[in-house]
């Protein structure tokens, strides 16, 4: 799992072989230690509702939550270059979120 954070947006991008460890309901859970004090978390799971991102303080952790459905419609076809694509309204800003899957086989 990749994860790119730019001004406004984020972008997570997970390989086919992760994409389908998602849809068997694993989470996927990557971490970058900052600091010997700071440790930012980042993961992806599944949801039978909306996506949603958030940030959970109390863990440093930045969630991705993916609709089931709509990974699944994603791997179904080619996936796009463009990917799972949405707008989270979040602390007062809006932030664009999505999810890739690599389409390389490697």
């Amino acid at each position: 799992m990749y994860i790119r954070i730019q001004e406004n947006t984020i972008r997570y991008r997970v390989s086919k072989l992760e994409a389908k460890q998602l849809i068997n309901e694993e989470i996927l859970e990557q971490s970058l230690v900052i600091s010997p004090s700071h440790t930012l978390n980042y993961a992806i799971n599944l949801t039978q509702h909306d996506n949603q991102f958030n940030y959970e303080e109390t863990s440093n952790k930045l969630l991705l939550a993916i609709n089931r459905d709509i990974l699944i419609k994603e791997l179904e076809q080619r996936p796009s270059k463009r990917g799972i694509v949405f707008n989270q309204y979040f602390k007062d800003k809006i932030i664009g979120v999505s999810l890739e899957i690599d389409l390389k086989n490697k």
